[in-house]
């Protein structure tokens, strides 16, 4: 074969091997509204395990990876990772008693079959075991399910506010 037919060669069986390749449908309208259903008791289950400062309700919605990016910094400007992420929930749930979540403008956006991100805006406020109320009025939060062996899990986590305003001074010295 000589050199002016090799191109149109190597670009014939480029084609042809990229024909073969089966390309994933687009999810319709209704295969995202199922996968949405499917992820939205997941996303009440957080609220309401934080609302509780329920610590283990709250981990057990997570997928459990050392590589777990959670874009919050610590107070020294790191960026957590899923331990990180794992000693805020506990530090932030014992203080506490409850919180509780106001949930403004949010949506689900499907990304792929086994791809869910859920963004809300809103505010929050929680009382301390010390007494102390604090509230936030605004706050964005994103998180991103992940399908992990059958079962939706967070697998990332975005928030951002300001710091939180004290309502009420504490009455008890924080244990």
């Amino acid at each position: 074969m000589n050199s002016r037919n090799l191109l149109p060669a190597i670009l014939a069986t480029t084609l042809a091997f990229m024909g073969c390749w089966e390309k994933d449908a687009p999810l319709t309208e209704a295969q995202k509204a199922a996968l949405v259903a499917e992820v939205k008791p997941i996303a009440q289950a957080w609220k309401e395990a934080a609302e509780r400062s329920d610590f283990q309700a709250s981990m057990a919605l997570y997928a459990p990876t050392l590589d777990f990016p959670q874009a919050y910094a610590d107070v020294e400007g790191r960026l957590n990772d899923f331990p990180g992420l794992r000693k805020a929930a506990q530090d932030s749930y014992e203080g506490a008693t409850h919180y509780d979540i106001i949930l403004g403008k949010q949506m689900f956006t499907v990304l792929g079959p086994d791809l869910v991100l859920w963004a809300f805006q809103g505010a929050w406020k929680g009382s301390l075991k010390n007494g102390a109320e604090y509230k936030c009025d605004a706050v964005a939060v994103s998180f991103l399910f992940r399908r992990v062996e059958g079962t939706w899990k967070i697998v990332y986590q975005h928030e951002s506010s300001p710091a939180p305003i004290q309502v009420k001074p504490a009455t008890a010295p924080q244990k």
